[in-house]
């Protein structure tokens, strides 16, 4: 082993305070949970995941008190290779990305990813897109596992921060995903609050998939709302019924076809493909529909509501995958449907 390496115990990250490195204190026995970082080097700290750390000895006080600057922006950008998240002045965590949520945000990625492709509204972003959001006027740094940001807003936020993917301000939609780990920032009340930070700092919408709890939240802004529903979802409802009864007429249609092409001796294989792809179209159709509505204020946060959809006895369409039910989207991502059939559960 090189000299310079150490064994970094699992679930436990390195943290590096980067250009702050002439500043740290020398003392290592600050009290950071569960390990002991006297064997470190002395600008980098062994930190556990998913617990929230305060940083604020690693360096002298008057840092923490400067006018210009953000210490803690500082060491967040110097970890990219982390996924860190934080709350100002000094706190930061380590989100958890462990294998199966990973493999969930792929799937919530890949879909968010192929809608955009074919609209163009603006630009998908995952884990790596770091926003800062003022709530209230509390600083939070937050690594979504899914965001869209629409064109509008992406172009006007400064090259210089585009090219590091960090985000001055909110996006317009977030998807986040529950782990199945028992570490803190991974608790379920944890999780809601984060998507009520979301909200409050101004996200349109977003939803929270809970793999581990078998549930999935909705979220939006209260005042896009009339009696709890979302102005968009009557579209979205007739549209859905629209296309449902236009492909029932089409497969009769080519049923018709291919009947008669089958007394004139006429090959229908293409025909009964086509059949046999608009008959799966409509077996998803029929699948659960979730739209924004029957929405709910969530308590303690002032223009926050949010819908709980169980997904315990729902069907799925093989082991492992999640129910067959989809989600509508609304605001900058209308048109947008998540089909929870596509994400792996465990």
């Amino acid at each position: 082993m090189n000299n310079c390496e150490i064994l970094i115990p699992k679930d436990f990250n390195q943290l590096s305070v980067g250009v702050y490195q002439q500043l740290v204190t020398y003392n290592k026995n600050i009290n950071l949970p569960h390990y002991n970082n006297k064997t470190s080097p002395s600008n980098k700290f062994i930190i556990p995941s998913g617990t929230p750390i305060n940083i604020a000895p690693l360096l002298p006080s008057k840092y923490w008190s400067m006018e210009k600057g953000d210490p803690l922006a500082f060491i967040l950008e110097f970890n990219q290779d982390l996924p860190l998240e934080g709350e100002h002045p000094c706190t930061i965590w380590v989100k958890d990305m462990a294998t199966t949520p990973c493999t969930q945000n792929n799937s919530f990625n890949f879909q968010l990813i192929h809608w955009n492709e074919i609209n163009g509204l603006g630009r998908d972003l995952d884990g790596q897109a770091l926003f800062r959001l003022n709530t209230n006027g509390h600083i939070f740094y937050y690594k979504p596992d899914s965001a869209f940001i629409c064109n509008a807003r992406f172009n006007a936020v400064p090259p210089a921060y585009r090219d590091i993917h960090a985000f001055p301000s909110h996006p317009d939609f977030v998807i986040e995903v529950r782990s199945f780990s028992n570490i803190p920032s991974n608790d379920l009340n944890n999780q809601l609050l984060k998507m009520c930070r979301w909200i409050r700092s101004g996200v349109e919408s977003g939803v929270l998939f809970d793999g581990m709890g078998m549930n999935i939240y909705l979220f939006c802004q209260t005042n896009i709302l009339a009696n709890g529903r979302h102005g968009q979802v009557q579209g979205q409802q007739l549209a859905h019924n629209n296309e449902s009864n236009q492909i029932q007429i089409n497969i009769q249609q080519y049923q018709n076809d291919i009947n008669a092409m089958v007394i004139a001796n006429i090959n229908v294989a293409l025909h009964q493909l086509e059949v046999q792809r608009l008959q799966q179209k409509l077996q998803t159709m029929n699948w659960q529909q979730v739209y924004f509505e029957n929405m709910i204020p969530y308590p303690g946060f002032q223009n926050v509501s949010y819908r709980t959809i169980p997904l315990v006895g729902i069907p799925a369409p093989t082991p492992n995958r999640g129910p067959q039910l989809i989600v509508h989207c609304i605001g900058f991502v209308n048109g947008f449907n998540i089909d929870l059939s596509k994400v792996w559960i465990r």
